[in-house]
């Protein structure tokens, strides 16, 4: 889902917010292929073994509490 446009503002954004964190883009939509991504924001954990555990489409206000009890859940600690 990534074009010209986006990949050219993320190392910028990366920069400016001191993201430590890797960033992965998928310019060829072949990892939004696999889980069958066809929205944006999509969000999907995968546990240690390689399976989706949760996979969740768009945002609405709340979803992040889902989000994060599900997190505790798989991690087994507060976040």
């Amino acid at each position: 889902m990534d074009g010209e446009r986006s990949v050219a503002k993320v190392e910028p954004f990366v920069k400016a917010k001191k993201l430590s964190v890797p960033v992965l883009l998928d310019t060829n939509s072949d990892v939004a292929r696999i889980y069958y991504a066809t929205t944006v924001p999509f969000t999907v954990i995968i546990d240690s073994k390689g399976e989706i555990v949760y996979s969740h489409s768009g945002y609405k206000k709340g979803d992040e509490i889902q989000l994060k009890e599900k997190l505790v859940e798989i991690l087994g600690a507060v976040l």
